[in-house]
C-alpha cells in the first residue's frame, strides 16, 4: 500500500571526480553527521534516510512534523556555504511503496523517490527548488522568513510537467536561478542524455563549461557519456574512443574550444555542417 512521503534531496556536485579521497569521505561524514542531526530530534516513526554515497534522499513521512524537511535543508545549505562545497538540494512530495532491503532495513519503491532522482537532475548549487506539491503540505507549518518564489514549469522524464520554486530562508541563504540560457542549455543536455545523442551532449556540457569550467550537469553528463560508452554514427574510431575512455575522455573535452561549424574540414572527427566541433 503507497504512503505519502516528503523528500529532500542532496547531491555533492563532481563528487566522483574528487581524486582525493579523503575529502570525498569528509564530505559524506558530514552529510550523514546533518542527517543523524536531525533523526536524533525527532521520535516520528518511519523517517528513512536513503544514501547514495555522493549524498542522498531524506523521507518524512506526511504525518510527521514537517518543519523538520525545512530545518534539513537549511542545515545542508548552511554547511554547504560555509564548507564552499558545491550541493544540489531538492525536496518533492509523492507517494512511495515500502519494502523490506536486503539487509532488513526499509526500502522505498515508487514515484516518489523516482522524481526525487529525477529532480536532482535539474538542480544546482546556486539554489534550492521544491515541488508545488512540497510548498503546499508546507505552507501551514512554515516561518514568515521561509519563502517559494519564482515558480517555473519544468519537464522531467517519465513524469508530467511539474511546477516548482525556488526556497529561500531569510539571513541564512537566497536561491536564484540561473540565466534563461544557461538554464536552457541544461534542459536540453539532459534530453540529449536521455536520448544518448553523443554530439548534442558535448556540444550542450561545453556551452556550459565555457560559462562554468566546473558546472556540475555538464562534468556529470560527460562522465555519463563516457561510463554509457554511446557511440555516433560514424566510421572514425581514434577521436571516439578517446572520448569513451573515462579518464581521458571528460578531460579532453573540457580542454577543447567549442565552435559552430559552417564547412566540413578533414581534421575533425566531429566537424558536420551545422554541428559542434572541437579544436585543440
Amino acid at each position: 500500500m503507497p504512503k505519502e512521503y516528503m523528500f529532500v534531496s542532496c547531491y555533492i556536485v563532481a563528487h566522483l571526480s574528487q581524486n582525493d579521497v579523503s575529502v570525498q569521505k569528509e564530505h559524506v561524514f558530514l552529510i550523514n553527521k546533518i542527517v543523524n542531526e536531525i533523526l536524533r530530534q525527532t521520535t516520528d516513526d518511519g523517517l528513512v534516510w536513503a544514501s547514495g554515497g555522493d549524498g542522498g534522499h531524506h523521507a518524512f513521512p506526511i504525518n510527521s512534523r514537517l518543519q523538520f524537511a525545512i530545518e534539513l535543508i537549511t542545515l545542508l545549505r548552511g554547511w554547504s556555504l560555509e564548507c564552499k562545497v558545491p550541493l544540489k538540494i531538492t525536496a518533492c512530495h509523492r507517494p512511495v511503496d515500502i519494502i523490506e532491503g536486503a539487509d532488513g532495513r526499509i526500502q522505498l519503491v515508487g514515484h516518489g523517490i523516482n522524481l526525487a532522482g529525477r529532480l536532482l537532475l535539474i538542480g544546482g548549487p546556486s539554489f534550492v527548488i521544491v515541488t508545488e506539491a512540497f510548498c503546499e503540505h508546507l505552507k501551514d507549518q512554515i516561518d514568515a522568513g521561509i519563502k517559494f518564489h519564482d515558480k517555473r514549469l519544468v519537464t522531467l522524464k517519465n513524469f508530467a510537467s511539474q511546477e516548482v520554486y525556488l526556497l529561500s530562508v531569510e539571513n541564512v541563504f537566497e536561491s536564484r536561478w540561473e540565466t534563461q540560457e544557461f538554464y536552457h542549455d541544461r534542459l536540453l543536455l539532459q534530453a540529449a542524455l536521455n536520448k544518448n545523442d553523443f554530439l548534442e551532449v558535448i556540444y550542450r556540457a561545453r556551452r556550459l563549461l565555457e560559462i562554468n569550467s566546473k558546472d556540475s550537469t555538464a562534468n556529470d553528463a560527460l562522465y555519463a557519456l563516457a561510463r554509457r560508452k554511446i557511440r555516433p554514427q560514424t566510421e572514425d574510431t581514434f577521436l571516439c574512443d578517446l572520448f569513451m575512455n573515462i579518464q581521458f575522455g571528460p578531460e579532453v573535452i573540457y580542454a577543447g574550444h567549442l565552435i559552430n561549424a559552417k564547412r566540413e574540414r578533414p581534421y575533425a572527427m566531429l566537424m558536420k555542417k551545422g554541428k559542434p566541433c572541437f579544436l585543440f
